[in-house]
């Protein structure tokens, strides 16, 4: 497909993007509901949610020293089959924001095409239950990384804080 590519911002940063062609039609909200097996079984589900974290999520230290996953997308709708699915396997998380930047130009020049969509785990046991769960299945060495950096922040806070649940 397409490559799109910024000018420098005032920090020198580049933003790339490549648009795919039509062999990523799955991802299209049309065919999404054509993949709901994906939300039936449990290895099926958390196979699909580490690519996805992968792609679309973000694993951190919030400013407040609390290990945090989250994911963002554009389709609220399959943000919110996860955040279900999530839920159903006693992963506590936040709601879905919505950052409201339909129509919004950024300084890179992109204007923004719909609204984009968030959701955050924080809570220390639903977030200690998933990290080590999808460890076995990320990909990614940056967010393999950033996963240990979380265990070992939420490890760290137990030993401070201690903890009333089980590893």
């Amino acid at each position: 497909g397409h490559i799109w590519k910024s000018s420098p911002n005032h920090r020198g940063v580049i933003n790339v993007e490549a648009f795919v062609d039509f062999s990523f039609n799955f991802l299209m909200p049309e065919k999404i509901i054509k993949y709901d097996w994906i939300f039936f079984g449990r290895k099926y589900f958390l196979s699909f949610l580490a690519g996805f974290t992968d792609a679309e999520g973000s694993i951190f230290i919030s400013s407040k020293n609390q290990a945090t996953i989250s994911w963002g997308n554009y389709n609220y709708q399959l943000l919110e089959k996860i955040r279900k699915k999530l839920n159903e396997m006693n992963i506590k998380t936040g709601n879905i924001i919505c950052d409201y930047l339909k129509g919004y130009r950024g300084r890179d020049g992109y204007k923004r095409k719909a609204d984009y969509h968030h959701f955050t785990c924080v809570q220390k046991e639903s977030l200690h239950q998933l990290l080590y769960t999808m460890k076995l299945f990320l990909k990614h060495a940056d967010k393999k990384k950033s996963l240990t950096r979380a265990i070992n922040n939420i490890k760290n806070r137990n030993k401070l804080y201690g903890f009333n649940y089980r590893l």
